[in-house]
């Protein structure tokens, strides 16, 4: 650590998680001669942890903002110390298959979020002695971990992982295939009712674009479009929920990512067209928030499993291998 020499703006969010800091905050770290402010008694924590650990360089690297930490994980220091049990380690922890006497797991860790956070925990684990390697998982969100249980206990190593900021449990490969099968689910359902309403949608759209001027009555266009209206409200607050969640949190952390724009254009259409049909005046647009809805949930659809195949690929095999080897 060094002397203070610079001070950053006092508007500036918390240096470690990108959250708003309170007004006359204690909490900062000074790194590269600029003291930083942080929000909160565990993004100090574990900030200190990572520049007092020699690993500084996180903050360089890191294209994303971690979650923020709990200040309540301290108080789960005590079980940790389950995890060393030695019952309960045969479900996960299995030796190497050497005469090394090293023994490896796979851990299931939260808060991941770019590269950095990959190399951030690798390194740390790696200057534990008793660890042999490391490796993250970055797009299942998984550390696999070697080590000498003579020289480090489990509990350990969760507790450094703890440190910074990253919070890791026994990785069950029946509880990650339920978990990406309820997910998947829930998006065939949304996918469902944004097909259906786009549909209907549709169904009362094309007349109003074939018509002529006038061979369609006032009453009946307005009837096309209350139930429009009504057809489309499913569709943006079920199908599209997951945009906006995505977009809140991005705009909570300061991040312009890609659900921020599609949001405003279903969202905006949407209150536009239901302006339009409550006052009698302009245009409505529900067919277009109704496809735009369906084809890019169906398109992240068809992304998220393609990325998933190799991952139920690897929860088949894992679940198929025997906990433990025979004496």
């Amino acid at each position: 650590m060094t002397t203070d020499t610079a001070d950053t703006s006092r508007d500036a969010p918390c240096y470690h998680c990108g959250n708003p800091v309170p007004a006359r905050a204690p909490w900062s770290i000074t790194l590269d001669d600029t003291r930083h402010p942080l929000c909160c008694p565990g993004c100090e924590a574990v900030a200190h942890a990572i520049v007092d650990g020699g690993l500084a360089s996180y903050y360089r690297f890191r294209t994303e903002l971690p979650e923020r930490p709990d200040d309540r994980d301290a108080a789960r220091a005590e079980t940790w110390a389950v995890f060393d049990d030695p019952g309960l380690q045969r479900q996960f922890v299995h030796p190497e298959g050497d005469d090394s006497g090293r023994v490896h797991a796979t851990l299931a860790v939260d808060g991941i979020t770019c590269a950095a956070c990959a190399w951030l925990i690798e390194h740390r684990l790696n200057a534990l002695q008793g660890i042999a390697a490391s490796a993250v998982n970055l797009t299942h969100h998984r550390v696999r971990v070697s080590w000498d249980p003579h020289e480090v206990k489990l509990s350990r190593i969760l507790a450094e992982m703890a440190a910074i900021g990253y919070q890791a449990q026994p990785w069950e490969p029946d509880e990650a295939q339920a978990r990406l099968q309820r997910e998947e689910r829930m998006t065939v359902r949304r996918l469902i009712v944004a097909a259906v309403g786009m549909a209907q949608v549709m169904m009362f759209s094309i007349p109003i674009y074939v018509a002529g001027p006038g061979e369609i009555s006032e009453d009946f266009l307005a009837l096309f479009h209350w139930l429009s209206f009504a057809l489309a409200t499913p569709v943006v607050f079920f199908s599209a929920l997951p945009f906006f969640r995505n977009a809140l949190r991005d705009l909570r952390t300061r991040v312009l990512g890609m659900d921020v724009p599609v949001s405003l254009a279903i969202g905006g259409a949407y209150l536009a067209s239901g302006y339009a049909v409550i006052s009698g005046k302009g245009e409505v647009y529900f067919d277009s928030v109704a496809m735009f809805t369906f084809f890019l949930l169906f398109g992240r659809y068809v992304e998220a499993r393609a990325r998933r195949r190799s991952g139920h690929t690897g929860n088949a095999l894992a679940g198929a291998l025997p906990p433990r080897r025979s004496a």
